[in-house]
């Protein structure tokens, strides 16, 4: 993936002098990220290939023309900034976690980043190799990294949960639940109406239940209330709707709010999903609202 372009060893330098200008032996593959943290050795060996013509150039500067060629088009994927798996900068007063690529622009990489940049490296070549046994001592690596970090201390017991309700699926699930509910409650009007029925009012409630426990956990890992995004609004605005035709289904047994909630909450869903495609679940909705007490006052209120 280009997010992680710039961490594969996919360079490699023959010439004795120049790879040990770049701390690596001859023949070895690299990385970008471990070629650019010596650019200054890099550029003192490229000086003599800009002064000289291109038939006068001896091998070993044509291995380093043909290795600044192939960098350069490796960074073209520096627009690919969305993996964040790298805490801040000491000084950083934002809090915000850093790609790699960005991490590359030229900034001063701290210890406990270098150290997470040179376990993602091993972890990439271990997959690579399908070893296993060096895969996990290059995770427990990034992870010593990240505790090293002078930021914030990290809540691992958080990060397992993000990686559980990432793997859970538990609004596609819930949309499963749904549209079965919006199939039965059809069929049930054709055929063996109250047992379809009730089946179909199981499915919303089943629905429900999960469309509610991922708001619950996405509130918990975000630390924010369920509201806090665009793409949380609108997953909040199908559960109150699917909570309020739970309830007049119960009350009325016609069928009347099985229809508008696995309607409306697939609907929402549909739309939720969209969003979330676009990468804008963790976008606030506006500036002024990036505040705990006024999302779960306010804006939760105005959206009920």
């Amino acid at each position: 993936a280009s997010s992680l372009s710039c961490l594969l060893p996919m360079f490699t330098v023959y010439d004795p002098g120049t790879a040990k200008k770049l701390h690596l032996q001859p023949g070895q593959f690299t990385s970008y990220a471990h070629i650019m943290s010596h650019r200054g050795s890099l550029l003192d060996v490229s000086q003599n290939i800009l002064t000289k013509p291109e038939e006068s150039w001896t091998d070993s500067e044509r291995e380093v023309a043909l290795l600044l060629y192939s960098l350069q088009q490796t960074s073209t994927d520096d627009f690919a900034k969305a993996l964040k798996i790298i805490p801040p900068e000491k000084d950083d007063s934002t809090g915000l976690w850093i790609s790699p690529w960005e991490l590359l622009d030229g900034r001063v990489i701290e210890p406990h980043q270098d150290k997470i940049l040179k376990s993602m490296e091993a972890y990439l070549v271990a997959r690579y190799e399908k070893n296993s046994v060096a895969m996990t001592s290059a995770l427990e690596s990034y992870k010593t990294g990240i505790l090293s970090s002078p930021a914030e201390r990290i809540n691992f017991s958080i990060l397992e949960k993000e990686i559980w309700v990432n793997k859970a699926n538990l609004f596609t699930v819930s949309l499963i639940f749904y549209l079965l509910g919006v199939i039965l409650l059809g069929v049930s009007w054709m055929v063996q109406p109250t047992l379809l029925k009730n089946i179909a009012y199981g499915t919303m409630v089943s629905g429900f239940i999960l469309h509610t426990y991922g708001i619950y956990l996405r509130m918990v890992i975000m630390s924010r209330p369920p509201i806090s995004t665009l793409y949380e609004t609108v997953i909040f605005v199908g559960f109150v709707i699917v909570l309020f035709s739970v309830v007049i289904e119960y009350l009325r047994k016609d069928g009347l709010g099985i229809f508008i909630g696995s309607i409306s909450g697939s609907l929402l869903h549909y739309i939720g999903f969209g969003y979330a495609a676009d990468g804008d679940t963790m976008e606030m909705l506006v500036a002024v609202l990036n505040s705990n007490f006024w999302l779960a006052t306010h804006v939760t209120t105005i959206i009920l």
